[in-house]
């Protein structure tokens, strides 16, 4: 079986998670008997160093074009690459952008198409008209849409017609074993700085935009310490603090005498996340809209309770009160309440092993995919 991936994330810079998942998944399913080759088409310049150290075939453009020149580049090697070979699986991943390239697909191309929806290709833009008529065009080129979570499964179903096969496939895998070697002397440093007595730890890893709820968790942490005066914690954000927040968030900090509370880290290397995880008393994702979301399944790993908005593939993962607790999308009060209750011994979780961790690996994705490929008739 001959495979073609296209991709508008690859990684061309450390610690890139969705071009990361991309490659993960690329090399596991060229691992298999079945696979004869699979090659990754990708708009994003990739070095000749990268290309040998990935171990597969990419075409990627050449560094000195711009972002439009890049664009135009993919259709045009898109179209090239199915006149010249024969493809039995063209998977592309996230239903737009890379959808697009199906309007430039030559007539006669017997490959299964197959679309892989993520959550912001398809959340960010299911409510604007014009991008969900150009979803619904992409939807009817494909044989098969498979999608991370129920939620966004849900999404497809309303957007496309009853002949493209839906599947669901949790694509997103967490190599667990990083986090079992742990420095003890660097986890007690830690936690004696971060805690410095009996503080408790909120934590948060991701993008600090708005898409992650950024907002509503300086919001929340205000409502923590000024209205139910609960001062003694720490609320550590880990990740590039980016986009239109980044000016907002130091004047609520300011505004709401916050600098005591808040710690930005920066995007920090995958193997040092642990020890923050190890050091939280919970972990709060209150996303706006979220295609499955990795950190939670780091944070279940490492058994932290959980705070999330009831969105998107959240819902799959968290089951209010049992393994986590979810709050309405953009209520603030309701975080900092639960914060509060939880700290004060008044709210408890009942710990229940609901979501099986370890099938959230790499091979048991690469495995249902293959699984989709065969299934499907082009």
């Amino acid at each position: 079986m001959k495979i073609l991936f296209v991709t508008p994330y690859f990684p061309s810079y450390p610690y890139d998670n969705y071009g990361e998942v991309v490659l993960l998944l690329a090399k596991q399913i060229a691992k298999d008997k079945k696979i004869k080759s699979i090659e990754v088409l990708t708009p994003v310049f990739i070095s000749r160093y990268e290309k040998r150290y990935y171990e597969l075939k990419v075409y990627s453009p050449e560094e000195t074009l711009s972002r439009t020149g890049r664009i135009i580049w993919l259709l045009g090697r898109f179209k090239k690459l199915m006149q010249k070979n024969k493809y039995d699986v063209i998977n592309l991943q996230w239903v737009f952008p890379t959808g697009v390239v199906l309007f430039f697909l030559p007539k006669g191309i017997r490959s299964k198409i197959v679309v892989t929806a993520r959550g912001s290709d398809i959340y960010l833009r299911y409510r604007n008209p014009f991008f969900k008529e150009l979803l619904r065009e992409i939807l009817k080129k494909c044989h098969a849409a498979v999608s991370i979570s129920s939620d966004l499964d849900k999404k497809i179903k309303a957007l496309s017609n009853e002949k493209i096969k839906r599947f669901i496939i949790p694509s997103i895998g967490i190599d667990f074993s990083q986090f079992k070697n742990v420095d003890k002397k660097e986890l007690s440093r830690l936690q004696k700085k971060l805690k410095s007595g009996s503080k408790k730890v909120i934590l948060f890893i991701g993008g600090i935009t708005r898409i992650k709820g950024a907002d509503f968790l300086i919001k929340a942490i205000n409502v923590l310490k000024n209205r139910y005066h609960f001062k003694d914690f720490l609320c550590v954000m880990i990740g590039p603090l980016e986009g239109e927040l980044t000016g907002q968030l130091q004047e609520w900090i300011s505004e709401y005498r916050l600098k005591e509370q808040v710690q930005f880290t920066g995007k920090l290397k995958y193997e040092e996340l642990k020890y923050y995880y190890r050091s939280a008393d919970v972990f709060v994702l209150p996303s706006r809209t979220e295609g499955l979301g990795a950190v939670l399944l780091e944070a279940l790993y490492f058994k932290v309770p959980i705070i999330a908005s009831a969105t998107g593939g959240i819902t799959d993962l968290i089951q209010d009160k049992k393994n986590g607790f979810l709050v309405p999308v953009g209520d603030h009060n309701r975080i900092a309440s639960v914060l509060n209750d939880f700290f004060n011994g008044q709210l408890k979780l009942q710990n229940k092993n609901i979501v099986d961790i370890k099938k959230y690996n790499y091979k048991f994705m690469a495995d249902k995919t293959i699984d989709v490929y065969e299934k499907i008739e082009p």
